[in-house]
């Protein structure tokens, strides 16, 4: 599961780079080749470090699988921290989920609170995530007073921002009398 979870990063990082030849080593990473992901770290370095959320979504991928480096959950984290602070609401949902399920660190439903709450407050479709995550929080009472009429309003946010899984569960909750 972690696993599958990690390398959805390595796909979902949509790293836009205008060279063809840098398109062409994240293709060939993408499939396998080792070489072509010890040639695109520097480069996608480059870009994170220039403010690039997905290039560092891409190396939190990378560090993760162990593609071209050697694996480290710790900088895989690091990058998905640095594209959590630039405003990328994926990379916020992402570190909740590691500290809400304590993946690689010691499990602490604030700080997952404290992502969630960050991705759901940027207001792109991505925040629906975010969002969703952060009412499960409040309808569970994990880490939190528990709350249905805050999981309404977190669900409600994500249906605002065109989440189907955020209409249901505000539409659920309404009905309930929340």
């Amino acid at each position: 599961m972690k696993k599958i979870f990690l390398l959805s990063l390595l796909l979902i990082a949509n790293v836009s780079y205008a060279s063809s030849d840098v398109q062409k080593l994240k293709a060939e990473c993408l499939g396998g080749d080792n070489f072509s992901c010890t040639k695109l770290i520097p480069k996608s370095e480059a870009k994170c470090s220039g403010g690039d959320s997905s290039s560092c979504m891409l190396l939190a991928a990378l560090y993760s699988q162990g593609l071209g480096v050697t694996q480290s959950s710790q900088k895989s984290r690091k990058y998905i921290d640095r594209a959590c602070s630039k405003g990328y609401a994926f990379a916020c949902a992402t570190l909740g989920l590691v500290y809400e399920h304590g993946d690689g660190v010691r499990q602490s439903y604030q700080k997952a609170r404290t992502y969630y709450e960050k991705g759901c407050s940027v207001g792109s479709h991505d925040s629906a995530k975010a969002c969703n995550f952060l009412a499960s929080l409040y309808a569970n009472g994990n880490g939190v007073r528990q709350s249905y009429q805050k999981a309404k309003k977190y669900h409600g946010k994500a249906c605002d921002l065109g989440n189907e899984f955020g209409c249901t569960g505000y539409a659920l909750l309404n009905k309930a009398g929340y």
